[in-house]
């Protein structure tokens, strides 16, 4: 059995340390032929990256680090993250959620800002999910036994 080639990594930079990296999700609404983007979480940051080119000492690709956002929140420690859209602006919007907080986070990708937390579990949020369908549809499980369905639509 053969089995894929690797065709691209990055380790990515902690405060001396490596980073223990959650949860990866490529960016779903992007147009045929544009590069590939994806979030990736990693404690209290979340990296958006894409992959580029082959270095001249390097037989794969490499991955780009486009911008790293951090969670506000010093007891947090994500674990989850999901794509959506803002569906005013088309800005993509990355969700993201962990133990320590009970709150999904969700952020702005284009201007960095954290633009709504969503509250309303009672325990460590375990996964989030986006709806293919409708991506303002975002449903969330958690230790507190629950699963939630939320409308990230602004107007409700």
């Amino acid at each position: 059995m053969d089995f894929p080639q690797l065709k691209a990594w990055l380790r990515l930079p902690g405060e001396g340390q490596n980073v223990s990296i959650y949860d990866i999700k490529f960016y779903p609404y992007s147009e045929s032929g544009n590069d590939p983007i994806f979030a990736a979480v990693a404690e209290r940051e979340i990296y958006i990256c894409k992959p580029v080119g082959k270095s001249a000492t390097s037989k794969t690709n490499n991955l780009e680090v486009l911008t790293i956002l951090e969670d506000p929140d010093e007891d947090s420690s994500l674990n989850s993250v999901a794509w959506s859209v803002d569906i005013d602006t088309g800005e993509p919007l990355v969700c993201v959620a962990g133990s320590g907080s009970k709150n999904i986070k969700i952020f702005n990708v284009v201007t960095g800002e954290l633009v709504r937390v969503l509250c309303g579990h009672g325990g460590a949020i375990n996964d989030l999910v986006t709806s293919p369908v409708s991506p303002q549809i975002l449903a969330s499980c958690s230790g507190d036994y629950t699963i939630r369905i939320w409308n990230l639509d602004a107007r409700y």
